[in-house]
């Protein structure tokens, strides 16, 4: 509940400036790294390999983000992650670009401002903590590779609060079982070769009738 509550002051807290002639802008509270770690339910580091939305620019319908994990800081993550979000930054939405790397703070669930999809459990924003993260994938986190955020403190406090990361589970897929063959019972001989020798047996008969007796 506490950390639900987190959430949603950080979002309220955010300032949504509304001019003549001007867009709403997201502003966003920083709260410490380990506040960010604590208010998640999955914290990851991968790469964005692909980015689902509406076709509809006015569409408020979340967009999908599919990443290629490489670390694992808190939760279960597998190779392929797939995370919601709103589709406009102005709004909150996490702003992310197909092909770099980011570390996310993911949330599972889902609200009124981010609605649920069906297989997309996890959902992020603007102000949950994301970073960009330089260098390759593999590479070790260290301060020069973390990107800006909305969180002015040293890169090794954030580090210190990620701790030591797993690795991903390996994304499986399940494939229908192969159909079952038919199978054929074994029977016995067909009796219809019986009632293939019955002419043959009524012709011996009447050969034998009308042959004379001696």
């Amino acid at each position: 509940m506490l950390r639900r509550l987190a959430i949603v002051f950080a979002l309220l807290t955010g300032v949504l400036v509304v001019e003549p002639g001007t867009a709403f802008a997201c502003s966003c509270a920083a709260p410490p790294p380990t506040e960010l770690v604590n208010s998640a339910d999955s914290v990851f580091r991968g790469v964005i390999t692909t980015r689902t939305s509406s076709d509809d620019p006015l569409d408020n319908e979340p967009v999908t983000f599919t990443f290629s994990v490489g670390a694992v800081y808190k939760g279960e993550a597998t190779e392929q992650l797939r995370v919601r979000s709103h589709p406009q930054s102005a709004t909150c939405g996490a702003d992310f670009e197909v092909g770099k790397q980011y570390l996310v703070f993911a949330i599972s669930g889902s609200t009124d401002w981010v609605p649920p999809i069906e297989n997309v459990p996890l959902y992020t924003h603007l102000c949950a903590g994301n970073r960009p993260i330089l260098g390759a994938p593999d590479a070790t986190l260290v301060p020069a590779n973390i990107g800006p955020g909305m969180d002015t403190r040293p890169a090794s406090e954030l580090i210190s609060a990620l701790g030591t990361p797993s690795t991903p589970a390996k994304t499986t897929t399940i494939s229908p079982s192969p159909a079952a063959a038919p199978t054929r019972e074994t029977a016995g001989p067909s009796p219809w070769w019986l009632l293939a020798l019955l002419p043959l047996g009524a012709a011996t008969w009447l050969l034998l009738r009308r042959r004379p007796h001696s």
